[in-house]
């Protein structure tokens, strides 16, 4: 029966502590779902007022006995809460600097370089200062000779496949699309290494 019991609080504590941590993302990623919806004004205060929130709630669990364990966790919130933060407030500083905007492929590719620049810096310079390294968000070299042979066919095997399935359909594609191939694979390398990063380099 003790056993029972115990083995039924023990799921209790897991499910409530997935439950909060779930909760707690959520509210990080927010800002991203919702600015579309809400006044800057209002989803920058609340962002940045849960951001500062992250990181006092995780220098407290640092120092208690029981919190300690969890610490890390609330520190990575708090980091890709300071890296969406910053980006959505300076991604439109680094467009004017760029002398960019987003109504033309270009521009397109511009601000997504500028978005995970603004978000991938913060990441690498927040994580060591708690001592998470950047291997802990797996940045490694790896296999080099395993994975760039792989790498280099996929970036001539898909845009092939992709000009094919296009160019079926239209006349000139391929003339259309090549002045544009710098700023596609800007705007891919951009978004992929920033998205790897903060939702699998960080949380995995």
């Amino acid at each position: 029966m003790n056993i029972t019991i115990s083995s039924s609080n023990s799921w209790l504590k897991k499910g409530s502590v997935f439950l909060l941590f779930f909760i707690v993302e959520s509210m990080v990623f927010a800002i991203i779902t919702l600015s579309p919806y809400l006044l800057k004004t209002v989803l920058f205060g609340f962002h940045a007022g849960l951001t500062a929130m992250l990181l006092i709630v995780a220098l407290f669990l640092r120092r208690s006995e029981r919190g300690k364990p969890y610490w890390p966790v609330f520190y990575v919130f708090f980091v890709a809460a300071a890296a969406i933060l910053i980006s959505g407030l300076f991604s439109d500083d680094l467009m004017r600097l760029f002398n960019q905007t987003v109504t033309t492929p270009q521009g397109i590719a511009t601000a997504k370089f500028s978005e995970g620049i603004l978000r991938v810096i913060p990441i690498l310079v927040l994580m060591p200062l708690a001592s998470l390294d950047w291997h802990s968000m797996y940045l490694k070299t790896g296999k080099v000779r395993l994975w760039l042979p792989i790498a280099i066919a996929a970036l001539i095997v898909f845009p092939a496949l992709a000009y094919i399935a296009i160019s079926s359909g239209q006349a000139g594609v391929l003339e259309k699309l090549l002045p544009l191939w710098p700023w596609i694979l800007l705007f891919v390398l951009s978004n992929g290494f920033m998205e790897e990063l903060l939702y699998r380099g960080l949380f995995l």
